[in-house]
């Protein structure tokens, strides 16, 4: 319960920026504290490679922080931005403390290590050591949920059995194209380009699953995905059989 506990604790951190505790002010005024609006070394935007809870690796997809020179900070997911506060880095402690809305981060400030090609972050949350490695950035990440925006053609599709003794059967949908719009909405066309399905689809924050949700009939159909900037690979694996769907991005 406590490793649930904790894991939820970080990501709430990560990707919601959900913060409490004492002021923001009380805490930058402690005389222990010392904490100053400090423009080096951690100014900057920065992407996160790696993120461990533990010994549990829980990296989120396509994270970023930038902090600004007048303390503000600001962090997302790809082009999503989730976070809006400000922070405070102590130049003679190393640490790095954060606050969002006047609230400072429950779980205290950050022990910040500079290193060759970065930094890192560390803290104990509840007893456990969470690590945060970090790259200086020239542009955000990008997502899949950035990068699968717009149309996409079919090269090929199949269905496979899981078992030789199975034959696969051909009772899918053909369709010709599918478009994922930047609002979360798809459509899909047959081979002359007539519009056939329209519904909603949704990626997972940390995994490679997106899910299609039919506006008939309001069916949801998941599957698993590998994307670059060029092609789209589908895969939806039953107990019997394997849908594999290949497109190339269109015009």
């Amino acid at each position: 319960m406590k490793r649930r506990i904790n894991v939820l604790s970080f990501i709430l951190f990560l990707l919601l920026g959900a913060l409490k505790g004492q002021s923001y002010s009380d805490i930058a005024n402690l005389k222990t504290g010392n904490y100053e609006n400090s423009p080096a070394p951690v100014v900057g935007l920065w992407e996160v490679t790696e993120v461990t809870v533990g010994e549990e690796k829980l990296t989120p997809t396509a994270k970023w922080f930038q902090l600004l020179a007048d303390g503000s900070m600001t962090s997302g997911n790809g082009w999503v931005q989730n976070f809006d506060g400000s922070f405070n880095y102590d130049s003679g402690t190393k640490k790095l403390l954060q606050a969002s809305q006047g609230i400072v981060d429950e779980f205290g400030a950050f022990n910040v290590t500079m290193t060759k090609n970065g930094m890192t972050w560390e803290r104990l949350e509840m007893e456990t050591l969470v690590k945060v490695t970090l790259i200086k950035a020239d542009k955000k990440p990008l997502a899949p949920w950035d990068i699968i925006v717009g149309n996409w053609a079919i090269e090929s599709q199949n269905i496979n059995s899981n078992n030789d003794d199975h034959p696969p059967t051909d009772d899918f949908l053909e369709f010709g194209s599918i478009y994922f719009g930047w609002d979360r909405r798809f459509k899909k066309y047959d081979e002359n380009g007539k519009r056939i399905e329209t519904g909603i689809w949704h990626i997972e924050a940390h995994s490679n699953w997106i899910w299609l949700i039919s506006d008939k009939g309001n069916t949801k159909t998941g599957f698993d995905f590998k994307l670059s900037s060029q092609s789209l690979e589908l895969e939806d694996k039953g107990e019997l059989q394997t849908l594999k769907i290949k497109l190339l991005r269109g015009n």
